[in-house]
């Protein structure tokens, strides 16, 4: 059960509260269930079914069918992108050095047109096709979105807290806890490995991204710093 990016608005995990010391009352209400303890959809719901639908299935289709992603394929894409970062900070530099006259939109005209040849002659001088490209890109995104929402939503450490709760608490209300934390598992065990994106483009191509995943996602922030410095 992932859930897209825009759609991330479900609480995961929340104590019900701290316990006060003294006498306990003669017929003490039930505590609620931490939130993390109820079936989530996508969207924040209870489930109508075991099976949620990823919404990547249902929007979007693999841009490039015909390449197979490797890791030898994601190395050279890798290389690729590293150099058209340095030589996307050398053209900020000229842009601002050069083009001060130009308006906000005259520039960004100006710096896409130049990013994009940058782009086109590292991509050749690599050996790459645009469809090698595409194709290593869209499986890095999906498997880099679905690892977001794992983190942000906690990751390992909320479910470690998850369990340490389910421990202390009893009877019915630890049962269906229970029942609701397997399924919670699972959902972040599909974030974490990228299900969706292992069914989409295969677990090669997302073995691959995952064994550089630090490095793609430097590359990635790099990139997007030096497309926001031409403003």
């Amino acid at each position: 059960m992932l859930r897209a990016v825009a759609a991330l608005t479900v609480v995961l995990f929340a104590f019900a509260g701290c316990r006060k010391e003294g006498p306990a009352p003669a017929a003490p209400p039930p505590a609620e269930e931490p939130e993390f303890f109820v079936d989530r959809t996508p969207d924040g719901g209870t489930p109508a079914s075991a099976e949620v639908e990823h919404p990547a299935d249902e929007i979007g289709e693999v841009a490039a069918p015909d390449v197979k992603v490797t890791e030898a394929l994601v190395l050279k894409y890798l290389a690729y992108r590293k150099v058209v970062v340095e030589r996307g900070r050398e053209a900020v530099a000229k842009v601002q050095q050069e083009e001060k006259s130009l308006n906000l939109t005259q520039r960004a005209e100006h710096f896409a047109v130049t990013m994009r040849a940058i782009e086109e002659k590292a991509r050749a001088e690599a050996g790459l096709s645009r469809d090698e490209v595409v194709a290593v890109g869209q499986v890095t995104g999906e498997v880099f979105a679905a690892r977001q929402i794992w983190r942000m939503n906690g990751g390992d450490e909320v479910l470690e807290k998850a369990r340490a709760t389910l421990a202390t608490m009893t009877g019915d209300a630890k049962a269906k806890a229970a029942q609701a934390l397997a399924r919670n598992e699972q959902s972040f065990a599909q974030m974490k490995n990228a299900a969706s994106a292992r069914k989409r483009f295969g677990d090669e191509a997302v073995d691959a991204v995952l064994a550089h995943e630090d490095a793609l996602w430097k590359v990635q922030q790099e990139g997007a710093k030096v497309m926001s410095a031409v403003f």
